[in-house]
């Protein structure tokens, strides 16, 4: 999402108030840098997983030849081919959880580098901090809707994709351990994925705190314009009664009657 062309049109609307806490170019770079880590981090893991997927297809056409070998043994008692079979179809579950896991990091660290990518593109033009990016994102979701909350909401949803892909291969360790002599890249994959686990986790608490803000910020607003909405329909009835009042102090209480106060104007002439 190009976020340059409407600061302009934001800026100048009636009922947007865009307030960015912090400096420009002198607060994001840091930040930006911080970006540009946790992509290269995202983007290494995608490669590492997508090397491991690999092997772990490789391996698993290994034992499913020996598989096919023992029980092509006529010879051999049934008892004994299940026996001898066992944990080679132990191995074969631990694979089949371990490839979709990998694919699934794989598959979902390709689609937030890409987004990654060109956020911090975004955000490097219009010489933005990430916070102040995330405001103004989250300003233009909140506010203006359409296209920029569906894509607000798409970039979110791709980094919790990926921390969730991410948090189901840490969880395996015990399949980890089980094949990883036996799949080269698998122990490295796993070491970079607990890393990314936890910038994912911090990068989404991020977006979390600043959305419970926004919230907040919004209930604030509704209460405001609640009070200054009772606030005018009481200073209404106060001026309907005071004009009443007066009206009355005119009229003695009474009607005023035209014809009687012309008569009375009159009446000397």
């Amino acid at each position: 999402m190009n976020l340059k062309p409407i600061i302009l049109a934001l800026v100048l609307s009636s009922n947007v108030t865009l307030s960015i806490a912090g400096g420009g170019a002198t607060g994001g770079s840091t930040e930006v840098t911080q970006i540009m880590n946790n992509g290269e981090l995202i983007a290494s893991t995608a490669k590492q997983a997508q090397l491991v997927a690999g092997q772990i297809r490789d391996y698993t056409s290994q034992v499913n030849q020996y598989v096919t070998m023992v029980q092509n043994l006529k010879q051999l008692p049934v008892a004994v081919i299940a026996s001898t079979l066992k944990p080679y179809k132990e191995t074969l579950r631990d694979l089949g959880e371990l490839y979709r896991a990998t694919d699934d990091v794989y598959k979902a660290s390709n689609e937030a580098f890409f987004m990654m990518q060109k956020r911090r593109a975004e955000m490097q033009k219009m010489e933005m901090s990430y916070d102040q990016y995330l405001n103004l994102e989250s300003l233009l979701a909140a506010q203006k809707g359409g296209q920029y909350k569906v894509q607000f909401e798409k970039d979110i949803a791709a980094l919790k994709k990926l921390q969730e892909k991410s948090q189901t291969l840490a969880d395996m360790e015990s399949q980890v351990k089980a094949v990883s002599g036996n799949v080269e890249g698998l122990q490295l994959l796993a070491q970079q994925n607990q890393i990314m686990a936890g910038e994912l986790l911090e990068m989404n608490s991020q977006i979390r705190e600043k959305s419970a803000a926004d919230n907040m910020n919004k209930e604030r607003e509704q209460l405001l314009l609640k009070e200054q909405k009772k606030r005018e329909i009481e200073l209404n009835a106060m001026k309907a009664k005071s004009n009443d009042a007066t009206m009355k102090a005119i009229n003695n209480g009474g009607k005023y009657n035209v014809d009687q106060k012309r008569k009375e104007l009159f009446k000397d002439l």
